[in-house]
């Protein structure tokens, strides 16, 4: 390694040479100078590789086993990977030790931040590159550990440890999108000093441009009052697992989806969530899948929505917040409708509560169906009618007409948008539990009140079934429009069994 990392270095301005013989165009910084033992400072070493690695047109800069010091910013311009030997330790601290196989460890004046990405050009993208294997300590001095600013498919593996701002920042700050970025793990740990009590493990920063689209794939550690994960100005970001601790006295939280910096944390996606979470005014759409309750908590300033399953550590019961239903069915029994005429109320196969509608006579009942808290804007297809009969029926019908209404609350409820005469047939023998479909199709607008009357017209003569027609009751279904949205849709509903 040494050797072919000597001829490399040597070699950094043919990257065509470098690529031929090892795969990639790789620079080692302990051959411009850096020092592993942590004596001198490395500043001017780790530069000068990035400089050697963008004058061949990126590729990676490698950082041995050791201890490095840094005393200003190595600022990354073209797509350069920074790869470590490792971050991990050997220890019996929970949280782990200040120093890892690579560690890099900031000698500056307070507040800097230690590696930037950023392209040279205002308003360009800068995709490729990023710092995987090396534990990033800010010794309670640093500002911010990592930043990339307008950065696109770039990876992200390290830990951070005692920082005063921020671990792990991705803005927009450079005039462009951050986005499709990896983080495949970050690990935090805020340190002890009262420097970096308020440090983020992880912020995302959109300000009005936004970081959006990024997969973060595990971020866990111990914070006490920043946050492990802050979301801002942020949208349609993937994260599989969220883990974090607040340390004793914190007033932080493992996730916070904040309203600042010129926007809101909306439609982000989490997966995997053990934690405190606080949502601020104005977030919306961001969900957890699954939130386990074991020293968690959800908290929610008044104007900000939350969509979360949480599972209780103890019963592992389920519970859900509430989402809108893109299909689905009420079954209304007897006992929710009314009689309104003739009709009267029966025992089916001297057993079982029912309404009957008698032979030779117009008999009526309906529902009264308030607002479906699961129901938005879309169409009740259809309502299935549950009935029996009383006596023998051979090839027999009877005669139905049906009438439905969806109106707002405060509107006329008078006039129905469906009133169809029917024929719904009757089986043989009595007291079979049977069943007729009315395709009513009536629009359904969040917050409607559904109105339904069933009426036998006994006096038809097309009703020829003996007897009476015992109602069992009635069921309503719904196929919702889903999302609405400009640009979106349409959004199919298939049929749920196989």
């Amino acid at each position: 390694m040494q050797q072919a990392s000597e001829q490399i270095a040597s070699q950094f301005a043919n990257a065509s040479w470098n690529k031929q013989q090892w795969g990639t165009v790789m620079f080692n910084v302990t051959l411009f100078g850096a020092d592993p033992t942590g004596v001198k400072d490395s500043t001017d070493a780790f530069q000068k590789a990035v400089s050697a690695c963008t004058a061949a047109g990126g590729g990676t800069v490698y950082i041995p086993n050791g201890r490095y010091l840094i005393s200003s910013q190595v600022t990354i311009t073209k797509p350069i990977l920074v790869v470590g030997a490792g971050y991990g330790n050997d220890g019996s601290n929970t949280n782990g030790l200040n120093t890892g196989i690579t560690t890099i460890s900031w000698n500056g004046a307070p507040g800097g931040t230690m590696f930037y990405f950023k392209s040279a050009t205002a308003n360009n993208y800068l995709f490729g590159g990023g710092i995987v294997d090396c534990l990033i300590n800010g010794e309670n001095l640093a500002g911010v550990g990592i930043r990339g600013s307008s950065i696109g498919y770039m990876r992200f593996k390290a830990e951070i440890r005692k920082v005063r701002q921020d671990g792990l920042l991705i803005d927009a700050a450079n005039g462009s999108l951050s986005q499709f970025n990896v983080i495949e793990e970050l690990k935090f740990v805020y340190g002890s000093s009262v420097d970096v009590a308020n440090a983020n493990g992880l912020r995302l920063s959109g300000s009005t441009i936004g970081v959006t689209q990024n997969h973060i794939m595990n971020v866990e550690g111990l914070y006490k009052n920043g946050d492990l994960v802050r979301v801002e100005s942020s949208d349609n970001n993937t994260f599989e697992k969220i883990h974090g601790f607040v340390d004793a006295g914190g007033t932080g939280k493992t996730l916070r989806l904040a309203n600042a910096n010129g926007g809101v944390a909306y439609n982000n996606l989490f997966v995997y969530f053990s934690g405190a979470v606080h949502a601020e005014t104005g977030t919306f759409g961001n969900r957890i899948l699954h939130f386990t309750s074991e020293g968690g908590s959800v908290s929610a300033a008044t104007g900000a929505q939350l969509h979360y399953n949480v599972e209780d550590y103890s019963t592992s019961g389920v519970f859900q917040t509430h989402e809108y239903a893109m299909s689905d069915q009420k079954d209304i029994p007897v006992g929710a409708m009314a009689i309104m005429d003739v009709a009267t109320a029966g025992i089916a196969a001297l057993q079982w509560p029912c309404f009957d509608l008698p032979d030779a006579a117009d008999s009526r009942i309906g529902l009264s169906l308030p607002p479906v808290y699961k129901w938005n804007n879309g169409t009740i297809q259809k309502v299935r009618i549950w009935f029996t009969s009383d006596t023998n029926n051979t090839s027999k019908q009877w005669a139905i007409r049906v009438r439905a209404l969806s109106v707002p609350s405060g509107s006329s409820s008078t006039t129905p948008k469906y009133d169809q005469n029917l024929m719904s047939p009757v089986v043989d023998l009595p007291y079979r539990t049977q069943y007729f479909d009315v395709p009513v199709n009536v629009a359904y607008t969040k917050d409607d009140f559904f109105y339904l009357s069933i009426m036998r017209l006994g006096n038809d003569v097309g009703d020829t079934a003996l007897g009476k027609i015992q109602i069992l009751g009635v069921t309503i279904f719904y196929q919702g429009t889903g999302p609405y949205s400009p640009g979106s849709g349409p959004f199919a509903v298939t049929d749920p069994g196989r």
